[in-house]
C-alpha cells in the first residue's frame, strides 16, 4: 500500500481500526500497538524472523568454524607468556568474523524490517495479509531498500568516527527513511529527505521513544543470550558452544526484532499524524 504525503494535521475523534487509534500517539501507545501489530501478525512475522534468524545465524556460525582453534588459543593463553603471533592470529580472526557479521546482519535486517513495515502498517488498517503478500509488496523495494542501508550505514559510521555525537544526530534523523522508502514506494535520496523532515523539529522525541526501543531489546536479548552461554560455561571453545550461543542469538532475535522494527513503523506513521493528517487518509482507506 502506498502512503501518500502532504497535509496539516488537524484532529477530532480517533478511530481506532487497527492496532493504534488514529491520533497522535504517546509511548505507551506505541509500544502496545507494537506488541498488537507482532500479535495480529504472528504466524508470518514468526515464520519470517526465524527465518531470518536463523540464516543469519547459521551463515555467522559457518563463517566461526575455520577460526575456532585460534580463538581456542588465544583463550589458553598463558598471560606470562604470551605468543605474539598467537595473539595477532587471532585479534584478526575476530576481525574478519566482526565484519562478516555485521554484513550478514545487515543484508538479513533489511529483508526482516523490510516485511515487518508492510505487515504492520496492514495491521493498522485492522487488515492482515499473509507471508507471500507481504513478499511480494516489498520485493521491487530490495534493491532501494538494500541501497538505503548500505548510505545510511557509511553516513552514521562516518558521523560516528568524528565523534559519538554527531553519529547519533545523524543517526535519529535518518531513523524513519527504510519505512519511508517502501511504505510511500519512494527512491533513497527522497526517503532521507522524507526522514529528516519528519523528524526535523521533534529530534528528541524519536530519539527518546528509540533509545527506550533500544534499551529495551538489547536487556532482553542479553538476558536470552546470557541463559544459552551459562549452558556452555566451563566447556572447551568449539563448535558445541558455537551451536549453542547461535541459538540463543536466533532465540534472541526472535522475540526483540518485530518488536524494534513495529516501533519505528508506527513512530513513522505517528509523526506523519502529527504533520500530515495521515490520520485522514488512514481512516478513509480502513473503511473502503
Amino acid at each position: 500500500m502506498t502512503y501518500p504525503t502532504g497535509g496539516a494535521p488537524q484532529w477530532g475523534e480517533a478511530p481506532k481500526p487497527g492496532v493504534i487509534p488514529l491520533r497522535p500517539l504517546d509511548v505507551g501507545d506505541l509500544f502496545s500497538g507494537a506488541v498488537a501489530a507482532v500479535r495480529s501478525h504472528l504466524k508470518p512475522i514468526a515464520v519470517v524472523s526465524l527465518v531470518v534468524a536463523v540464516v543469519s545465524q547459521l551463515l555467522t556460525l559457518l563463517l566461526s568454524l575455520p577460526f575456532t582453534d585460534d580463538v581456542a588459543a588465544l583463550a589458553t593463553l598463558d598471560p606470562n607468556e604470551p605468543d605474539p603471533s598467537v595473539v595477532l592470529d587471532a585479534l584478526g580472526d575476530l576481525l574478519f568474523l566482526g565484519t562478516a557479521g555485521v554484513f550478514v546482519g545487515l543484508i538479513s535486517q533489511v529483508v526482516l524490517s523490510g516485511i515487518l513495515t508492510v505487515l504492520v502498517s496492514k495491521a493498522v488498517l485492522g487488515r492482515t495479509i499473509g507471508l507471500g503478500e507481504g513478499w511480494r509488496e516489498l520485493k521491487p523495494r530490495l534493491p532501494g531498500l538494500l541501497g538505503l542501508t548500505v548510505v545510511t550505514t557509511v553516513v552514521v559510521f562516518v558521523g560516528a568516527l568524528l565523534c559519538v555525537v554527531p553519529g547519533v544526530w545523524i543517526g535519529v534523523l535518518v531513523s524513519l527513511a527504510s519505512t519511508a522508502l517502501v511504505l510511500e514506494q519512494t527512491t533513497v535520496k527522497h526517503s532521507l529527505q522524507r526522514s529528516r523532515d519528519l523528524v526535523r523539529g521533534a529530534w528528541w522525541r524519536v530519539f527518546g521513544v528509540l533509545a527506550l526501543t533500544t534499551l529495551l531489546t538489547v536487556v532482553v536479548s542479553v538476558l536470552v543470550q546470557s541463559v544459552f552461554t551459562a549452558l556452555v560455561a566451563g566447556v572447551e571453545y568449539g563448535v558445541g558452544p558455537l551451536v549453542v550461543e547461535s541459538l540463543g542469538g536466533v532465540v534472541a532475535s526472535f522475540l526483540v526484532t518485530p518488536f524494534s522494527a513495529a516501533v519505528t513503523v508506527l513512530l513513522y506513521i505517528d509523526q506523519r499524524i502529527r504533520r500530515e493528517r495521515l490520520d485522514v487518509e488512514l481512516a478513509a482507506a480502513a473503511g473502503s
